[in-house]
């Protein structure tokens, strides 16, 4: 349900959902980047891995990581436009992103 939600919220609350999901995906970057390379995150250091299977699920992830970043990017802009519009229901191009993101679990998120 959480289109639903986010369909319906505020302005401002837009610009924090924005700002949280910018967020997370830093974090998801930082800790890749330490994990693949050795770094310290949030006063955490930690070695670089060798282990080649890790490796390989950690690119597997990245590809969902950066799918989420465009997609997720797409629909905070659609959204801020649709909150600028004064529409309370999503544009035909949020639902296309969102079919696109969540697949056949949109259909049941997406009023």
């Amino acid at each position: 349900m959480p289109l639903r939600v986010h369909a319906r919220t505020r302005s401002g609350k837009a610009g924090a959902l924005e700002s949280e999901f910018g967020q997370i995906m830093q974090k998801f970057d930082q800790l890749v980047d330490a994990v693949l390379r050795g770094g310290t995150v949030d006063g955490v250091k930690i070695i670089a891995t060798t282990n080649k299977d890790l490796v390989q699920q950690i690119a597997e992830a990245q590809k969902v990581h950066d799918q989420l970043a465009l997609y997720g990017k797409e629909i905070i802009a659609q959204h801020r436009r649709t909150l600028q519009a004064g529409a309370t229901k999503l544009a035909e191009t949020e639902v296309k992103a969102a079919r696109r993101w969540w697949g056949p679990m949109a259909r049941k998120a997406i009023s």
